[in-house]
């Protein structure tokens, strides 16, 4: 079997980076990021909740920037949160520690400043373009400055700067973007070539004059625009955004600028003290962040959790607000912020302390991928990132587990539940892209535990029996199996190979699948068996000329029976052989009791004279037509067997049970045949009787048309209401039985000659004249039977020459 970590095939970076196994993962990783996976782990000790209070206060009491959506709460809303947050501190001994954040001493600001690009620049110079850079400050004596982009109005920077603020409420940021022009009059002289026109020429005499007349100056190069921004109204989640550029002299920032933009993405920063210990402010964090989830959940166990599928669903506004404070006083980076809010929300679902969707925890991983895969640095310590490389791979196994209870958990008749299992494979998926760890092991062994445990739980319940468990049932256990997978292929195949069933038996087990056949083929049995006791045996419509018993019959072995061996998905010669031995055995089946139906039925031969029935073609045709059927299925089963590489020696071994089948039903129709050829016997030796006991020609003539009559309407009911094939072999009994019974007759007056000695008896005339007739009904002008058929049979030879004979007795004894 192909593996399914083959199928899910998950690679980054086209599966350069071996992945390592989770429990690999837990034991290298959890000693370096033991102190902060330790602070999720244990309980708040009441020095550590003081210490967090103080912390908390001490943040919403120095608020840095302005509100946002996500970011809403003031100062006064954290602080009366934080009541209800830290209920386990007495009111008194909060105020306490609220008068004690207040004399602490406030650490400085920056602001971090990233230039990431400028689009349609103004061209200053003479070859149509410019030559940018960037020039920022808060304090011109802090003034930064990036490099210079030569011949280029898209300039691409994607510079970090870090600017001191003093005065929050005053302070304002610069960014000015100038073009940097020839900073000598050769410099100045060699834009004559880029000289195309008026304006140009202009721009060029421009540079040129300036270099001449400005050589001493400080600055000449050309001022492109620029945009301020108030340190106060700057969010404390900080900016990402695209600023119009503008002259000096705009001032409306409503007006469209012909200055081109400017892409920057600006943040806050606390300057820490050298001895601050980073990983004490990552646990101190994590603390808080755990609290804050605990709080929420405890506010919101009355809520339906499915959901929610964002964090901030689960994080009121004082708290998230709280939260983004700390980590700005704490100096955590944006993504340490992000990671410590997942591992948080991880360990108290590994706890079983909460309760969340799948899709929360998918949008969560996905903000981390995202962080992740951008092309900055991957801001976050290296104790962090070893501390949530050990979570991911512990929350791998929790998942998995998911899996191990996958059908009791995921109803897929339920929007709901189907979600929330496309959101535990994406979050499978997630995780193995963002970490380098491998999750397909470990899915594929729940996914086959979990696939044989269901499989026996259905087939054991009190409400399914061996009897009970039709071929639908079967078959729904694979296809509600196989739905799941062709989901979860939606999933993993971007990128990747198939997520497919594979091979069923290597699942469930072959034992489980002959089973599967087994009761199948009993179902089928008892259908079969009642579908030929009601069926009348009238043809379906006129271009079907079998029964609807056939018909239902090769209906229930398809869906029943074939349907299932697909619905395998094969190639697997063990599922085969059950198939084949089970098609065997309802073929079989069907012969033996359209057999026993004909002959209770007296091969639906009404009184008097023996007539074959249109009910007793149905029945033939019905026969006959599933031959047909085997042949067919034979074909598919071969063509499949040879794409799987088997030889036509394994081939026609595996194939024998359905050729026995076919020449078991062929066997039943020739011993019907020969039963109605002994049927009709009787009648036929009247009538050849009465050809040969006539006394003149008249009565000769009368004999010779009753018998023609009834063969030629014996063979046009055939006609009507027999295949081809049936038509032919039944024809070929009668007409063997018309030669025979006559030949009989013939021996007769053999013997009558001799003793007689009588001269052209009427009999031979009489002999001769049918013979004829019935070659030619049998022949039916090229529409019966073949004239090498009638005339080369050994029978038919002995007749025309004791005819011959008679004849030739019958001159000499004339002319004697």
């Amino acid at each position: 079997m192909r593996r399914l970590s083959r199928s899910f095939g998950i690679q980054d970076d086209g599966g350069a980076r071996p992945k390592v196994k989770t429990s690999e993962a837990n034991e290298f990783l959890a000693v370096s990021g033991q102190p902060l996976l330790t602070a999720l782990d244990e309980e708040l000790t009441e020095d550590q909740l003081t210490q967090l209070y103080i912390q908390s206060c001490f943040a919403a009491q120095n608020y840095l920037g302005t509100s946002s959506k996500v970011y809403s709460s003031t100062t006064q809303e954290i602080i009366s949160f934080m009541q209800d947050l830290f209920w386990k501190l007495p009111p008194e001994k909060q105020q306490e520690l609220q008068s004690q954040a207040t004399r602490m001493k406030e650490n400085p600001i920056q602001l971090i400043v990233k230039v990431l690009e400028a689009k349609e620049l103004p061209s200053n110079d003479a070859s149509g373009l410019c030559d940018p850079y960037c020039r920022l400050w808060i304090n011109k004596k802090q003034s930064r400055t990036t490099e210079v982009k030569e011949q280029n109005r898209n300039p691409v920077w994607r510079e970090t700067f870090t600017l001191d603020i003093s005065n929050a409420q005053k302070d304002v940021l610069h960014v000015d973007i100038w073009d940097r022009d020839p900073r000598s009059i050769k410099g100045a002289l060699a834009e004559w070539k880029y000289v195309k026109g008026v304006r140009s020429c202009l721009r060029f005499f421009k540079d040129l004059a300036e270099n001449v007349l400005l050589r001493k100056a400080k600055y000449i190069d050309d001022y492109m625009g620029g945009f301020r921004k108030p340190i106060q109204i700057i969010p404390s989640v900080g900016l990402d955004v695209h600023f119009d550029l503008r002259s000096k002299t705009e001032k409306e920032p409503g007006l469209p600028s012909s200055h081109g933009t400017m892409h920057v993405q600006l943040h806050f920063k606390v300057k820490l003290p050298e001895h601050t210990d980073h990983v004490v402010a990552l646990q101190n964090h994590l603390r808080l962040v755990k609290l804050c989830f605990e709080n929420s959940f405890l506010r919101k166990k009355t809520e339906n959790v499915s959901l929610w599928f964002e964090w901030t669903q689960v994080l009121p506004p004082p708290s998230r607000t709280l939260l983004l404070q700390h980590k700005l006083q704490q100096g955590l980076t944006a993504e340490e912020m992000i990671i410590c809010r997942w591992m948080a929300l991880s360990k108290l679902i590994l706890k079983r302390r909460i309760t969340v969707s799948c899709a929360l925890l998918f949008t969560m991983l996905e903000e981390i991928k995202q962080i992740r895969t951008r092309d900055d640095d991957w801001q976050i310590s290296e104790e962090l990132s070893q501390a949530y490389t050990s979570m991911m791979a512990s929350f791998t196994n929790y998942l998995c587990s998911q899996l191990r209870h996958f059908h009791g958990l995921f109803d897929l008749s339920d929007q709901t539940s189907t979600f929330e299992l496309i959101s535990l494979l994406h979050c499978l998926i997630t995780l193995e892209q963002i970490v380098d760890i491998s999750v397909i092991d470990q899915a594929e062994e729940a996914l086959q535990a979990e696939a044989s445990d269901w499989h026996m739980a259905v087939v054991h319940s009190q409400l399914l029996t061996s009897q009970s468990i039709t071929a639908e049932r079967l078959k729904e256990i694979v296809a509600t199996y196989r739905e799941n997978h062709q989901r979860a292929n939606t999933i993993f195949s971007n990128d990747r190979e198939s997520l497919e069933l594979d091979n069923v038996p290597n699942w469930f087990g072959h034992e489980a699948i002959e089973k599967w056949f087994i009761w199948a083929e009993e179902n089928a049995l008892v259908w079969i068996s009642g579908l030929i006791e009601l069926d009348e045996m009238e043809p379906v419509n006129d271009e079907l000329k079998f029964g609807r018993s056939a018909r239902d019959t090769m209906d229930i072995v398809h869906h029943k029976l074939v349907d299932l061996w697909q619905s395998l998905e094969w190639p697997n010669i063990d599922c085969t052989v059950s198939l084949v031995k089970v098609l065997h055995n309802c073929f079989i089946h069907f012969a033996r009791e359209m057999e026993k139906k004909i002959a209770a039925h007296g091969y639906f031969d009404t009184e008097g004279v023996f007539e074959i029935q249109i009910k007793f073609c149905v029945s033939v045709t019905s026969m006959t037509s599933v031959v047909t059927y085997i042949e067919g299925v034979k074909s598919n089963i071969v063509l499949n067997l040879e794409q799987a590489g088997q030889t036509s020696v394994q081939i026609a071994e595996i194939c024998q049970p359905l050729d026995s089948a076919s020449d078991f039903i062929l066997n039943v129709v020739r011993s019907v045949f020969a039963g109605v050829v002994l049927k009709m016997r009787p009648e036929l030796q009247r009538l050849l009787g009465q050809i040969g006991k006539a006394t003149n020609e008249a009565q000769q003539h009368r004999a010779v048309f009753e018998l023609s009559d009834y063969i030629d309407e014996t063979l046009h009911s055939m006609n009507l209401f027999l295949d081809t094939v049936a038509f032919h072999n039944l024809a070929r009994q009668i007409w063997g039985a018309v030669i025979i019974t006559m030949k009989d007759e013939t021996e007769d007056i053999l013997q009558e000659q001799i003793c007689c000695r009588r001269k052209r008896p009427l009999k031979i005339k009489g002999f001769i004249t049918a013979l004829k007739q019935m070659e030619q009904i049998f022949h039916g002008d090229g529409k019966g039977l073949s004239v090498n058929e009638i005339t080369n049979t050994r029978h038919y030879k002995d007749l025309s020459e004791d005819l011959t004979n008679f004849l030739l007795l019958s001159g000499e004894t004339g002319d004697s």
